[in-house]
Order: C-alpha cells, then structure tokens, then sequence
C-alpha cells in the first residue's frame, strides 16, 4: 500500500522533470494515455496525453528554456488505497542570464494512481494565482470592478460617439455641406420666422456670372472654391443676414436693415462686390468672376418665403442680361 509521502514524491519529481530538467521523454513514462490538464491560459486544456505533449513539444520549439523551482510545498489525501490527490505551490523564476528573470507562482492538484507497480498521471489543474485578490475574497472582485469600469468606458465612448454621430446629421441637416452656409431648406425656415416676427425685410438671390464656363473650363473643384469664397464674403459682409445656398451657384441674403432705402441697399451690395473682387484673388486666375444680384422687398413683394423668393429671382435673372456686377430690384414690370 502505497502513502502519502511517496505520492508527493512522485508529485515533486514530475514537476522538476517538466520545469526544470524539461525531460519530456521521462515525464511520459508518469502520464496516464488518458490523462487531462486544464491550466491557466484560457485555451489550456487537453483530453488525452498526447494532445498535452503535443503542445509540449510545440512549446519546446519556439522556447527552449528552462525554470528554477526556487520554493515548493505539498499536501495531499488518499482517495483509495491506490489513488492520491496532491495539491501544492510552486514559486518558479526562469534559468537566464543577461535579462530579465520572469518569475511566477503556480497552485496546482494533481491526482496521481498506482497500479502494475507503476505511478501515473490522471488529471493535473494548474493555475496563477491572482494577486490582486483579497485575503476575504473567494471570487476576485477586482475582475468584476475592471470588468464595470471597462464597460462604462465602453458606453462613455459610444455615448460620445453617437453624440457626435448625431451633431453631424443635425449640422448637415440645416447647413450646406460645401459651403458651410445654410441649406435651402433650414434657410428657407429660418427667413420665414424672421417674416414673422419683423415687419419689413430685404432678399437678394446672388448668381456667378458664366459659372458653367469657369467650371468647366478649370475643373470642378476649383468651381467648388468659387463657390466655398463666395459663400465666405457673403458672412462677412452680410454678417446680421440670413445667408443660404438655394442649389447650384445661386444664393440667397436676408436682412431687415436699410428698411427700404435703396441707396442703403446698393451700397451694401456694392461693399460686398468690392471684397468679392479683392477675396477671388486667391482664385488665381486672370479672369474676373463678377456676380448677378437681384433684390425684392418683404411684404412689398410677397408675404412669405416663396414669392419673395420668385421675385427677387426674376430680378436676377434681368441683371444677368446685363453681368459684370448688377445689382436688379424687381420691378411689376418685369
């Protein structure tokens, strides 16, 4: 009848064969042809022995190292009078020289059977303990923390993600996405509740001058960068207007200023030529770009967006009979 004492033995031998002396070929004559491992690595587990040495020997051949066992216990129970069960702590450091050592502990139960005068293997789990545990802990309740805080990082960043995700279809649903000034649609809402709330207001429809020409002639982004100036001198200098792109090279201004006084207009208009002229030098093109303007009075000429809209169109279109920087009001006549 076999004791406890020599199961250890047994147990302490296997380990230094594997750990130390990486002496596979005796480890094999320990190990039962049915033996099973779990280990720590989340997919360390083998069914059978040869599965097991199969990945011993794979491991061999990308590491041929070895492991000092610098601290070891042992305890264990009879099971029956032929099969133990051991369980143990090894404190191990890796055999090398000129880097840095890694060193770790392993917690393992070995169940070990003798029969025919032989000892074998039947089932090895081994694990790394977790240092982060708490004494009082069963279970590692830092996981569960680094698993919440992973979690609310996670949703943070979706969270911002969408956010942003959702700026951007509001921002593209109310601005031109070429222009960076507003789009029809929202501009149109926009001059609308202006009407509503001020009793008189001014719109201009600004067109380019032979803009298919320059657009074909020099290539579609540079009419795009005609476009993108444009847009640019129109908030700059019609800063307290409503300023929007109808679609195409058409666009719009709206203002409740100068309450009708036409050379308060003309003037502004005529400021807002002058720095379309000195801002189209960026153009880089010995052409000049000049602009058909045509202007129609709210409630004068319509009492909402659409009919003011139409007539200050028809007055633009009388100006680019005309180009090179015409300013048109609308007339009953045209």
């Amino acid at each position: 009848m076999k004791t406890i004492e020599e199961a250890k033995n047994i147990c302490r031998t296997i380990w230094h064969l594997y750990l130390e002396q990486r002496d596979y070929k005796t480890l094999a004559t320990f190990v039962d042809q049915e033996m099973t491992l779990i280990g720590t690595g989340a997919h360390e587990i083998c069914h059978t022995s040869a599965e097991c040495f199969q990945k011993l020997y794979q491991e061999e051949e990308q590491w041929d190292g070895s492991f000092l066992i610098t601290r070891e216990w042992y305890q264990g129970y009879a099971c029956d009078a032929h099969t133990f069960n051991i369980i143990g702590e090894l404190h191990t450091k890796e055999n090398g020289k000129n880097r840095i050592i890694y060193e770790v502990t392993t917690r393992f139960t070995m169940l070990l059977h003798y029969k025919n005068e032989q000892w074998k293997v039947l089932h090895v789990h081994q694990s790394v303990g977790d240092h982060n545990q708490m004494d009082n802990e069963f279970f590692p309740k830092h996981i569960v923390d680094q698993s919440n805080r992973m979690l609310k990082e996670r949703i943070a960043q979706k969270t911002k993600e969408l956010e942003e995700r959702n700026q951007q279809v509001l921002y593209y649903s109310q601005y031109d996405y070429l222009t960076d000034i507003w789009n029809r649609q929202y501009c149109e809402k926009q001059i609308e509740q202006t009407m509503a709330k001020h009793a008189y207001g001014i719109m201009l429809m600004i067109d380019v001058d032979h803009f298919k020409w320059f657009n074909d002639s020099y290539g579609h982004p540079f009419g795009d960068k005609v476009l993108k100036t444009l847009a640019y001198c129109m908030k700059t200098v019609f800063f307290q207007g409503l300023c929007g792109r109808i679609g195409g090279d058409e666009f719009v201004v709206y203002g409740t200023n100068c309450e009708g006084d036409i050379t308060c207009v003309e003037d502004k208009i005529n400021s807002f030529f002058t720095y379309w002229k000195q801002a189209q030098k960026a153009l880089d093109i010995a052409q000049t770009i000049t602009l058909s303007v045509g202007v129609a009075y709210y409630p004068i000429h319509g009492t909402n967006f659409d009919k003011v809209w139409q007539h200050a169109d028809k007055a633009m279109y009388e100006a680019k009979k005309h180009s090179d920087n015409t300013i048109c009001f609308y007339d009953t006549k045209h």
